[in-house]
C-alpha cells in the first residue's frame, strides 16, 4: 500500500502560495540585477565590489534574523494570517524604498526594510501552513515552499528579460512592491463565516514564550538541526544570489542567460520540492535527505571549473551549465522545509512546534546571509567566481556528514 496521501487545497493554502511567491520575488530581485544595481550606484563587481553585493544579503539577514526573533510575540498579539499580511506591506515598501535608492548605503538601508517584512513571513509562513495540515504535514511543507521556487523562476526569467530589452533595474524593481501588494491583500481579505483560518485564539504571555523558548535551547539535539538549517540555507543562496553574476562575470553571458541560469535552478527546485511534497512520506524523510545532499555534492563540485571556452564549444559548456543548474537545484530544493518538519519529528513532542520553527528559521536565514557574502569575499579575493563556489559542495558534504550522524546516533542524542 503506498505510503503517499491525496493533496488537498483551499483558501488559505492559496494565501499561503502567494505570499511564498511575493517573498521569493523579493528576496532575488537585487540578485537578479545586481550588476546593474553596482554599476549605477558605484561598486562594480568586476572593479572589486563583490563583497559590497554580498553584504547586501547581510542587511536583509540583520533585519530579517530580529524579527523572527520577536515574530511569536507579533502573532500573538495580532493574530497569524493578519500578521502575515500586514509583514508582506511591510516586505512590498521595502521593494519601494530599493526602486528609488540612489547610494548604496540607501540600498542598504531599504533592505533592512524589506527584511523586516521577509522575517516575518520567513518564520510564520510554516507555521501557517502547519496548522492548515496537522497531518502528513511534511508533504504539504515541500509542496508550498515549491511556490517560493516557482516566485524565483517567474521572477527572474521576467526581470532577466526585463534587463535585457534595456529596461532600467528601478522598474524592475519596484514589479517586486507589486507582487507584494497583492500577496497582503490576499491575506487581509475578510473571511468568509465558518472557512475562517484556526487562529489560536488564546493569548501567548511573554514569559510562555520565554519558556518555551528555555526548553528548546535546553535540548543539544535542537542544536544538531539548528546547524543544519544554517548550512542548508547557506547552500541554498550560494545559488541564488551569485548564479546570475557567475554567468555574466565568468562564462561571459548577458542579463537574460544571467537571470535565466537562476530561473533554470529555481525550476529544478519547484520540481525537487513538489516531488518531495507528493512522493516521499513523512517517515522516509531523513533518508531522502542525505541522498539528496550527497547527489547534489557531486554535481556541484563541477561548478568551479565551468568556463566559456571549454572544449565542448559554448553552446555546449552553456548546456552543461543549465543541466547541472536544473540537477542541483533538485538535490537543495528539499533541504529548507524538510530539516524543519523532521526535526520537529525528532525533537521532544513538548517542545512547542512553532518556536522550533521560528528558531530553525533564525539559523537558516543567517546562513543565506554570511554564506552570500563570504562567496562574494572570496570573489574579490580571487578576482573570480568560480573558486568559491566551492563552498556549495563543501556544505553539502558538511549536511550529509551532520545528517547520518543524526540517523546512527538517534537514541543518543536527545
Amino acid at each position: 500500500m503506498s505510503d503517499r496521501v491525496k493533496l488537498e487545497f483551499h483558501r488559505y493554502d492559496y494565501a499561503a502560495f502567494i505570499t511564498f511567491f511575493a517573498y521569493a520575488s523579493s528576496s532575488v530581485i537585487v540578485p537578479v540585477a545586481l550588476i546593474q544595481i553596482a554599476s549605477s550606484l558605484g561598486f562594480p563587481l568586476a572593479e572589486g565590489g563583490m563583497g559590497a553585493g554580498g553584504a547586501l544579503q547581510l542587511s536583509r539577514t540583520i533585519s530579517m534574523t530580529t524579527l523572527m526573533v520577536v515574530s511569536g510575540f507579533i502573532s500573538a498579539k495580532l493574530g497569524l494570517r493578519k500578521s502575515l499580511g500586514l509583514a508582506a506591506f511591510v516586505m512590498g515598501f521595502g521593494c519601494l524604498c530599493v526602486s528609488l535608492s540612489n547610494s548604496y548605503w540607501l540600498m542598504f538601508a531599504a533592505l533592512l526594510c524589506a527584511g523586516c517584512g521577509e522575517g516575518y513571513i520567513e518564520a510564520m509562513a510554516t507555521p501557517f501552513v502547519q496548522k492548515l495540515h496537522k497531518e502528513n504535514t511534511g508533504q504539504y511543507m515541500n509542496f508550498a515552499h515549491s511556490f517560493w521556487s516557482i516566485g524565483v523562476t517567474g521572477t527572474t526569467i521576467g526581470a532577466g528579460f526585463m534587463l535585457m530589452c534595456g529596461v532600467p533595474w528601478r522598474p524592475v524593481v519596484f514589479c517586486a512592491c507589486l507582487l507584494a501588494v497583492v500577496a497582503g491583500l490576499f491575506l487581509l481579505w475578510p473571511e468568509k463565516k465558518g472557512r475562517e483560518f484556526p487562529e489560536e485564539h488564546e493569548a501567548v504571555s511573554f514569559a510562555t514564550v520565554v519558556k518555551q523558548t528555555k526548553d528548546i535551547w535546553a535540548t543539544p539535539k535542537f542544536w544538531l538541526f539548528f546547524l543544519l538549517m544554517f548550512i542548508a540555507g547557506g547552500a541554498e543562496f550560494c545559488m541564488t544570489f551569485w548564479i546570475a553574476s557567475f554567468m555574466q562575470l565568468t562564462m561571459k553571458t548577458g542579463a537574460f542567460l544571467g537571470g535565466l541560469a537562476t530561473a533554470v535552478f529555481s525550476l529544478g527546485m519547484v520540481t525537487g520540492r513538489m516531488g518531495w511534497g507528493v512522493y516521499v512520506p513523512q517517515k522516509r524523510l531523513g533518508q531522502s535527505l542525505i541522498v539528496a545532499c550527497a547527489i547534489g555534492m557531486l554535481l556541484s563540485c563541477s561548478i568551479p571549473f565551468l568556463q566559456p571556452d571549454m572544449a565542448i564549444g559554448r553552446i555546449g559548456t552553456l548546456i552543461l551549465m543549465f543541466v547541472l543548474d536544473y540537477l542541483i537545484g533538485i538535490t537543495i530544493a528539499p533541504l529548507w522545509p524538510t530539516i524543519q518538519t523532521y526535526s520537529v519529528d525528532r525533537l521532544p513532542k513538548h517542545l512547542d512546534e512553532t518556536m522550533v520553527f521560528v528558531w530553525l528559521s533564525c539559523a537558516g536565514v543567517p546562513g543565506c546571509g554570511i554564506f552570500s557574502w563570504l562567496m562574494g569575499v572570496l570573489g574579490d579575493v580571487f578576482h573570480s567566481l568560480s573558486m568559491p563556489f566551492f563552498l556549495l559542495p563543501a556544505s553539502q558534504l558538511l549536511l550529509t556528514l551532520v545528517l547520518l550522524a543524526e540517523t546512527r546516533h538517534k537514541n543518543v542524542i536527545k
